[in-house]
């Protein structure tokens, strides 16, 4: 089991803990080349973020004065290197046993469909075993 359950210093905290740092799923270099596939379990959060996500829309569309820091940092920066460019919380488990892969997804949010262009692709998760634990069940997630 891997203990490192933070993201290293100056990352975007919405990524793989696996102990070692994941390959930049936008970095020219690494596109399209093939992930090993683990034969261990790993947790890889989808999003960390508030259930409006940051930056914050409000923030970016009618900025107070002085601006707000996070959320103006939260454009400064590509997403992949963003500290405060983070999406809705959610997380899945990458549960192996015997070389067969399952995956758990826990909770949805309004930008699941961003968190799944970006880290299903990167991790090559090809579907989802299992759904629990909706922690937003009303319309506006």
């Amino acid at each position: 089991m891997n203990p490192v359950f933070q993201a290293p210093s100056g990352t975007n905290k919405d990524q793989s803990v696996q102990g070692s740092v994941e390959p930049d799923p936008f970095d020219s270099s690494t596109k399209g080349a093939a992930k090993p596939q683990s034969s261990s379990s790993s947790l890889i959060f989808l999003g960390t973020g508030c259930s409006g996500s940051l930056p914050d829309t409000r923030c970016l569309l009618k900025p107070s004065t002085p601006p707000c820091g996070v959320c103006s940092m939260g454009v400064s920066l590509p997403p992949e290197r963003n500290p405060n460019y983070r999406l809705n919380t959610s997380l899945l488990i990458d549960y192996c046993h015997d070389e067969t892969h399952k995956y758990i997804l826990i909770d949805i949010g309004k930008t699941f469909r961003e968190q799944v262009l970006r880290w299903f692709v990167h991790h090559k998760v090809p579907s989802v075993n299992s759904r629990v634990l909706c922690t937003a069940d009303h319309p506006d997630s």
